[in-house]
């Protein structure tokens, strides 16, 4: 009988051994997100200077911040046309904007490109902050053109690159 008993001991203990742990938790947990507007833009206008002089070294100017006036040796005309870009998002979040120079001269010239936030003048390559309070914002671009030696009477054209995010 004393077998039958250590038998029942042991198959005792080893059930304890196996059920689960009294410790264990379960819990449900909480995960937020905040959605906001998709970021776009629409452009309303080119950056056009209009026509300039095949000279070399020579520079037309265009200051975002001071409307669409041409300045320098190289410019024909008095005006050019400031790139216009509607941006729209989320109204009232600030917006983090950098407009890049194109990688390489087209023709021999070379464009570097400015912007207008909020009245001062942006550099290309260096990041500003836009305050977009209605969800609507208007980016102005200008910049300036330095013609190279082997510049040659034609229409030319540059890609630059404008990169907005949220602050």
């Amino acid at each position: 009988m004393r077998f039958g008993k250590e038998l029942a001991t042991s198959i005792l203990f080893c059930s304890a051994l196996t059920s689960a742990p009294a410790w264990a938790l379960d819990f449900n947990a909480t995960a937020n997100v905040i959605v906001t507007t998709a970021l776009s833009s629409a452009e309303v206008a080119q950056v056009d200077f209009g026509t300039i002089e095949a000279s070399n070294g020579a520079t037309c100017a265009m200051d975002p911040t001071a409307g669409n006036a041409l300045t320098g040796t190289s410019c024909t005309a008095g005006t050019g046309t400031l790139g216009d870009y509607t941006l729209t998002g989320a109204a009232g979040a600030n917006l983090l904007v950098t407009v890049n120079a194109p990688a390489a001269a087209v023709n021999d010239i070379t464009y570097t490109p400015t912007w207008n936030n909020g009245g001062a003048l942006v550099a290309a390559g260096v990041q500003g902050t836009m305050a977009n309070p209605t969800g609507t914002t208007t980016l102005n671009i200008g910049g300036t053109l330095t013609n190279g030696a082997a510049v040659t009477p034609g229409n030319t054209s540059f890609t630059f690159n404008v990169n907005v995010v949220y602050q």
